[in-house]
């Protein structure tokens, strides 16, 4: 469903209210319009890791040298003891993936991570990414134009803005300022930046369903080549439908190089879900998150081989540069993969639930690291499906809003929600001409982790003889596996899974090589496209 030519830009974007947790972990600032140095044009409101900038290139390139002497200089300028050095993480890419020849394609697309660092020695105060940034601008504004923030990317199951959102929620489990049900931000006659009932129990925030259906890959035909679906989340949890090598995988290194992050044992966001509040025991708000997607995929397309790769905690929030890095990795694999032939290694489809609001959108467009890498996926025949946010604004969200500069070789395709009607778009899904289509979103049922337990308890229990106890509904416990829940994070999967499918039809399913590759995907995404439009 193509998004209205009329729609009306939103109000001038303000700061968002970010969580100070969540601040702390990335050592991120929020950059605020009214305080910001300005580098010519007043930025937007983001978010970005003071410690950290990108810088397109490969990490032993030339460029990355020259951009790690500058902010050396600026740095000295400014009278501040910045040491600016280059994560060892990506020289390891650069040394082992991008000597071949697909890497020699990828070197031009990749970024790498400079870490900036002052002296712990309790009087010099952390470095400021965008301080540096804005003063290497002014000073080499032709090299400094490769030289980004890192962004904080968040899960497309929350909102940005408002209280109750991930920026903004104060404990709580429905939004509510330390509350379970009430409260700032909750439904049950709180404040919330919506006037709609998604936040709450049954409408749109997880909460435990019966499912009385069997796993869908149990009776799917055979095809010729199953689809491979690339997941990039919180990773996928215990569920009778993902035991592993049964159409699922979780990847966590490709050639001896890690992807994504750490997450085992206690900070598994795909486990007990209780990550963050190991004393209340409450779930963290994104705690399977990735399960649920899969789940979604596995209902579109059962065939679909997918990928888990965790690129999120159970906070729901990533670097940018930490996804940048999965995505080398992961197109290195696939365009190896594609030299050799191997149709078990290309990558079909990419899902990204997660994004961000760029403080100069026209910036992102023009040269962003998302955009480059992203660019090389469509180019190699790679179908990228991202969710359009939940915050009920035009202003462009970031990685869906590149759909428009996508258009060489596979499109991007980026998804807003639908309510169950099929015919009305949810309150909270953003709006704007960088939509691609919109599909189901809203009080979506899906697998979740049968680990998946917090703290709560029934509301009301009877004492009887009878042989089980006699109890209201446990409203954290997800022993049956399957949930409702809400976001353009469950839109974006529904499509996903849509192209794989489309993709193992096709009439040649099989083929690795480029051209064959963008054919194919291009075909999936005008297929599934015109399909949604049919079913406005």
């Amino acid at each position: 469903m193509p998004t209205s030519s009329l729609a009306q830009p939103s109000l001038p974007p303000t700061p968002p209210v970010v969580a100070p947790a969540l601040l702390t972990r990335f050592g991120a600032r929020v950059l605020d319009p009214l305080t910001a140095v300005r580098t010519g044009r007043t930025p937007a409101p983001t978010v970005y890791l003071a410690d950290r900038l990108l810088v397109r290139g490969a990490a032993e390139d030339t460029r990355t040298a020259d951009a790690v002497a500058l902010l050396g200089e600026v740095a000295a300028g400014l009278g501040v003891p910045v040491e600016v050095s280059v994560d060892r993480r990506d020289r390891v890419v650069a040394r082992q993936l991008l000597q071949t020849e697909g890497g020699r394609l990828l070197a031009e697309a990749t970024s790498t991570r400079l870490l900036l660092s002052t002296p712990a020695d309790g009087r010099t105060a952390p470095p400021d990414a965008w301080a540096l940034l804005a003063a290497a601008r002014a000073q080499a504004p032709e090299l400094a134009r490769h030289i980004h923030l890192d962004h904080l990317l968040t899960a497309c199951s929350e909102t940005w803005n408002g209280v109750g959102g991930i920026w903004g929620g104060v404990g709580g489990i429905w939004g509510g300022v330390g509350g379970i049900w009430g409260g700032v931000g909750g439904i049950w006659g709180g404040v919330s930046p919506t006037p709609s009932p998604y936040g709450s129990p049954g409408y749109g925030t997880r909460v435990p369903v019966s499912w009385n259906g069997a796993d869908p890959r149990t009776t799917a035909p055979a095809v010729k080549r199953p689809p491979v679906v690339v997941l990039l989340d919180t990773g996928v949890g215990e569920h009778p439908w993902f035991r592993d090598g049964e159409g699922v995988r979780e990847v966590v290194e490709v050639g001896g190089i890690p992807v994504g992050i750490s997450v085992s044992g206690v900070g598994d966001p795909e486990l007990s879900g209780v990550v963050a509040d190991a004393v209340g025991g409450m779930l963290d708000r994104q705690s399977g998150h990735g399960t649920f997607i899969a789940g979604v995929v596995r209902q579109r397309c059962p065939q679909a081989e997918l990928w888990a790769v965790p690129v999120m905690p159970a906070d729901g929030a990533a670097s940018e540069g930490d996804l940048l890095h999965a995505l080398t990795v992961l197109l290195a694999q696939h365009l190896d993969a594609q030299a050799r032939g191997d149709s078990e290694g290309v990558v079909d489809v990419i899902g990204l639930s997660l994004g961000y609001y760029h403080e100069d959108p026209a910036d992102a467009l023009d040269d962003g690291p998302l955009l480059a890498l992203l660019q090389l996926a469509a180019r190699s025949g790679t179908a990228v499906v991202a969710a359009a946010g939940n915050d009920a604004t035009s202003t462009p969200f970031f990685p869906a809003a590149l759909a428009p500069a996508l258009t060489d070789g596979v499109p991007l395709t980026s998804v807003g929600a639908l309510n169950p009607d099929g015919r009305s778009v949810a309150l909270f899904s953003n709006n704007g001409s960088w939509i691609s289509t919109h599909a189901p979103g809203a009080q979506v049922v899906s697998t979740v982790p049968v680990t998946l337990s917090g703290a709560l308890t029934a509301g009301v229990h009877v004492d009887r003889d009878d042989p089980l106890p006699r109890t209201g509904v446990d409203p954290d416990t997800h022993r049956s596996g399957f949930a409702v829940w809400s976001g353009t994070s469950f839109a974006a999967p529904f499509v996903a899974g849509d192209l794989a499918a489309a993709i193992a039809v096709d009439e040649d399913p099989v083929g690795t090589d480029p051209a064959t590759m963008v054919a194919r995907g291009a075909r999936a995404v005008a297929t599934v496209l015109a399909a949604r439009e049919v079913r406005r």
